[in-house]
């Protein structure tokens, strides 16, 4: 039984303001959005559910065409009042035609219809559906063209894209050169098309291990780690990629800085081989061995700061500002550090 509940407009004006629409009754008839008919979108004007116009089904914004159907206008209003339709209207395409992938024409299909009879089968694998000439004519049916050699359809299936990959490195040695070609049947890590055998030597081990994490008592599995540590220790390692260098920094935090973590172990040991006094390429993430108590307990700093005085009696303030990054080590901006960004232990 479909649920209606009257609400009157005096209970709810303090949380929304609804235009009345002409309404002659001082109630609005309130339907849940989970009653709504397969043919009704919701009206968040009315509260209520309403029936597409002849040819239109529901949609995010409210109503389109369906399938099948012309758009010959569309405006954005989809309500349904005492005045003649002036919002969506859709016109069925004539036998054997279909709609085009932007609802404006109807196109024949050349190689027949799918099972619904609502749109042209599907091309093959690797080849795209052309519906218009270069000059934007709208051609007698729909064709099917293979993408060249290098390229692959694009999601939409409508044009073909050149499968560019990163990294790109070259080498004098070709077997050391990466990606300086397209290559479609490349099996991508972390968005990364990199080659089968990392080489990574005592750099970094593979294991079920690594993308483990403990907070107390508690171990998790991230996905995240194990999405992203193998590659982002072949990118630093190997190639000193600073935004892998980063990540694999941040990942080490994610462990607490546990330094028999693989991550925490892997930048540490990338940090030693490539930095030097002069050159800070890789993120320090551990004071080196003997310096802790030392830096921390250094008076090098000459500057002094007071905060004497009590309540409103406070003669100086110190702002602290944070710095925030984002887990790839992209910079996310500086602000003061107040309300719940920053709060200090006592």
């Amino acid at each position: 039984m479909e649920l209606l509940q009257v609400v009157h407009l005096f209970s709810i004006l303090s949380l929304l303001i609804i235009p009345t629409l002409g309404l002659e009754s001082n109630e609005l008839v309130f339907q849940p959005p989970s009653t709504c008919l397969a043919n009704q979108t919701y009206n968040s004007l009315t509260l209520s559910c309403q029936r597409c116009a002849e040819g239109a089904q529901p949609s995010r914004a409210g109503c389109r065409c369906k399938p099948g159907y012309l758009t010959v206008q569309d405006n954005g209003y989809y309500l349904k009042d005492r005045q003649e339709a002036r919002g969506l209207v859709c016109r069925k395409c004539g036998p054997g035609k279909v709609t085009t992938a932007d609802g404006r024409g109807c196109i024949s299909c050349k190689a027949g219809l799918d099972a619904a009879g609502t749109d042209c089968l599907p091309c093959p694998k690797g080849q795209i559906r052309v519906e218009r000439s270069t000059d934007g004519i709208i051609l007698a049916a729909v064709r099917c063209i293979r993408c060249a050699p290098g390229s692959a359809p694009d999601p939409t299936g409508l044009k073909c894209q050149p499968c560019v990959n990163h990294p790109l490195l070259t080498n004098t040695d070709p077997a050391k050169t990466l990606n300086s070609k397209p290559n479609c049947k490349c099996n991508l890590k972390a968005g990364l098309c990199l080659p089968d055998n990392l080489e990574l030597g005592d750099l970094y081990t593979e294991s079920a291990t690594a993308y483990q994490i403990k907070y107390g008592d508690e171990e998790t599995d991230s996905t995240y780690l194990r999405e992203h540590m193998t590659v982002s220790a072949y990118m630093c390692g190997k190639h000193l990629n600073v935004t892998a260098c980063n990540q694999l920094a941040n990942m080490c935090a994610l462990t607490l800085h546990a330094k028999d973590h693989p991550a925490c172990r892997t930048i540490t040991t990338i940090e030693r081989l490539n930095n030097d006094l002069n050159t800070r390429r890789v993120p320090r993430v551990f004071f080196p061995a003997g310096q802790s108590s030392s830096t921390l307990e250094s008076e090098s700093i000459l500057s002094t700061h007071s905060l004497s005085g009590r309540g409103d009696k406070f003669k100086s303030r110190l702002n602290m500002t944070v710095a925030k990054y984002a887990m790839d080590g992209t910079f996310l901006g500086a602000k003061l550090a107040s309300g719940n960004v920053f709060q200090l232990c006592n």
